[in-house]
């Protein structure tokens, strides 16, 4: 008589144990490749709710791995210095936090008014992403000796030198508060608008939700390669 036994029981749980040794890896390394994905989805998001976001805001996030010991990715915003972030605030909505800009002009400008936000009017020079540029703002707080650094600041001997120099000033009276021009052909404009309102933003950038949608879409099948790839090499 011949007969066939099997060990299928004792393969079983060989094939559970290396599994369970492997499992940690493999889901450290897929929740590494979501988080990835979720900040792809994070930078999607703010393309559509940005008009022309700039690097630096696109760059505002930023990821923390996972381990086979500590199996928790995620995708946060980088911290700055001080103060509210401006995203936080395109997120949840409210009073927009005063600009760097508009703290240094605060301090420096020759301004008797509240001053709580300016904002660039048409004649202002934009650059790619819809900002005032920085070729203009830093003529124009030259001019008119608010520079950080006061040897930026312009002299009367480098008016002297330039050709044909417009003329920047902030009128006492009989005009709304603002940044003026007057070109050499003595026309006036406005450059820059001041007002005392404090701006207040709608939210508009969905974070939490753009950054779920990616991850959930994305992580079964990276945990399935991962662990494939994690048995296939297991020893």
């Amino acid at each position: 008589m011949f007969t066939l036994t099997s060990n299928l029981a004792d393969c079983t749980r060989r094939l559970d144990a290396m599994i369970a040794r492997q499992l940690p890896y493999a889901t450290a390394r897929a929740l590494n490749d979501t988080a990835a994905v979720a900040k792809q989805g994070v930078v999607a998001e703010m393309v559509r709710a940005f008009d022309r976001p700039t690097p630096y805001t696109l760059g505002a996030f930023m990821t923390r791995p996972a381990s086979k010991d500590s199996l928790v990715a995620t995708v946060e915003r980088k911290q700055q210095a001080v103060g509210r972030h401006y995203l936080e605030v395109e997120e949840s909505g409210g009073p927009r936090p005063a600009t760097a800009l508009e703290k240094l002009m605060r301090t420096q400008l020759a301004y008797g008014g509240i001053l709580t936000a300016v904002i660039p009017a048409d004649n202002a020079r934009l650059d790619k992403y819809g900002n005032w540029s920085s070729g203009q703002r830093n003529e124009v707080l030259s001019a008119l000796g608010a520079m950080r650094d006061s040897r930026s600041n312009r002299s009367a001997r480098s008016l002297k030198r330039k050709k044909n120099p417009s003329t920047f000033f902030i009128p006492t009276s009989g005009l709304p508060p603002a940044i003026y021009e007057r070109t050499a052909g003595g026309q006036l404009q406005v450059i820059l608008a001041f007002t005392a309102k404090v701006p207040v933003y709608q939210p508009r950038f969905n974070f939490a939700e753009a950054a779920q949608k990616a991850a959930l879409g994305a992580f079964p099948a990276f945990f399935a390669r991962r662990l494939s790839e994690a048995l296939a090499t297991a020893r």
